[in-house]
């Protein structure tokens, strides 16, 4: 385990809580503390703090990557990874996507800029997770990563690309590092569940960008559902295929023929597939649960994208991250020449995939623009012809099925829009 300078941190733990009353959102109650860190470029993050936390003594850090159309709160909600945290002690953070980066608020993990070690979001995402480390005392062998969808196929790549800081993963119904790498073959890697890049080569790609005294087995829970119809099961296979050839890179003895059990927990069955190593540790765990969709299961299932039924995803990631709290250690924060870690990151970043921009409301040579506008829900949009498959899927996500919405075309062109030409909003 690590050494932790206990008077560092007491500093630094007086100095956070002076700017958190003067620059941050803070609320307190009796079950913790939950902070709001805006960190820029649109995007944000939210701290829970358990009331159990005393400074000089280290406390677990689980990250948690929501899906797309959801926010923080939805996913803190959905998961009730902080009542959790308060009864089980340990600290969680909560990255936000911003609009900006993603119209959805998908996380990118689809976009060759954010594939790379030292760059992008994954590098954006382990700069919060130095952040709280500065401010807070944590368990280095104990920061884990979950996340749900784009948030799982998040969780992935940031395993993969950084082992020397996450200890293990827990991606629900995610995606595997490179499985897209492009908004076009990410949809075909969702649905049928075609990768783009074979996963045990793309293994080999993240294992080849991290230095060598930073590698390390990353061990993985795999949930997905078996009625998954927005990224089918087959992409949990793919995920489980490349942890076992990364993995095995590191350990050879990690057995690639699992042990199966079949159960019922709350009112649905699963089949759990458990791969060990030599010394018989379970490295990879794979659920695939009978009749769940699209959804973080056992959580709040008022809450969009969460099922109530089925295993408790939150407790089978914790339970499973205790299981291999600080095995193996890893040598400290390493001078990584192809790391940066800025204490704030930039308001607008040459990583980010795009921007989505408004059509110029005026130009100097053109006053006047004439367009034309359509209201309808996304099925009447896209059987008049005015979105393709891809766009469709966008509209989906952020609209719905029934509920109307605006397109432009200015005159001249074929091309339509959900941006006003002339408000640029």
């Amino acid at each position: 385990m690590k050494r932790f300078n206990v008077t560092y941190k007491l500093i630094a733990f007086g100095i956070t809580t002076l700017l958190l009353l003067l620059n941050f959102s803070v609320s307190v109650n009796a079950s913790g503390t939950e902070t709001v860190v805006n960190w820029g470029g649109g995007r944000a993050y939210r701290l829970f703090v358990p009331s159990g936390y005393t400074p000089g003594d280290p406390l677990p850090l689980v990250v948690m990557l929501h899906g797309c159309a959801q926010t923080a709160v939805q996913f803190r909600d959905g998961t009730q990874m902080n009542q959790l945290a308060e009864q089980e002690n340990f600290i969680v953070l909560y990255p936000e996507q911003s609009t900006s980066a993603n119209m959805s608020r998908c996380w990118n993990w689809f976009e060759p800029d954010h594939q790379r070690r030292g760059s992008g979001e994954p590098q954006i995402i382990v700069d919060m997770v130095r952040q709280v480390q500065s401010n807070f005392t944590i368990n280095e062998d104990a920061v884990f990563v979950s996340g749900l969808s784009a948030g799982g196929g998040m969780t992935v790549t940031l395993g993969v690309l950084y082992p020397d800081v996450f200890t293990a993963i827990a991606p629900a119904a995610g995606l595997a590092y490179q499985a897209g790498t492009s908004m076009l073959n990410a949809f075909q890697a969702m649905s049928p569940g075609t990768p783009a890049i074979n996963p045990a080569t793309a293994a080999r790609n993240a294992f080849d960008q991290v230095p060598a005294h930073a590698r390390r087995v990353i061990p993985a829970l795999v949930i997905h559902g078996a009625a998954d119809h927005t990224v089918r099961p087959a992409a949990s296979e793919h995920i489980v295929t490349q942890m076992l050839a990364y993995n095995r890179f590191i350990d050879p003895t990690i057995q690639t023929t699992p042990t199966t059990t079949n159960g019922t927990t709350n009112g649905l069955a699963y089949t759990l597939r458990t791969f060990t190593n030599g010394t018989g540790e379970n490295i990879i765990q794979h659920y695939v649960i009978t009749g769940l969709g699209h959804a973080w299961p056992g959580g709040n299932g008022s809450i969009a994208h969460t099922d109530s039924r089925g295993l408790n995803a939150s407790l089978a990631s914790w339970r499973f991250f205790q299981s291999h709290m600080g095995i193996p250690t890893y040598p400290p924060h390493p001078t990584d020449p192809i790391t940066t870690t800025p204490t704030e990151p930039p308001t607008t970043s040459p990583t980010e995939p795009y921007t989505p921009a408004p059509t110029e409301p005026t130009v100097p040579t053109e006053p006047v623009i004439n367009y034309t506008t359509i209201s309808a829900n996304v099925n009447q949009h896209f059987l008049a012809g005015r979105l393709n498959m891809l766009q469709f899927n966008h509209y989906f996500l952020l609209h719905g099925p029934a509920t109307p919405f605006n397109l432009y075309q200015i005159v001249g062109t074929t091309t339509w829009t959900s941006t006003n030409p002339r408000t640029g909003s």
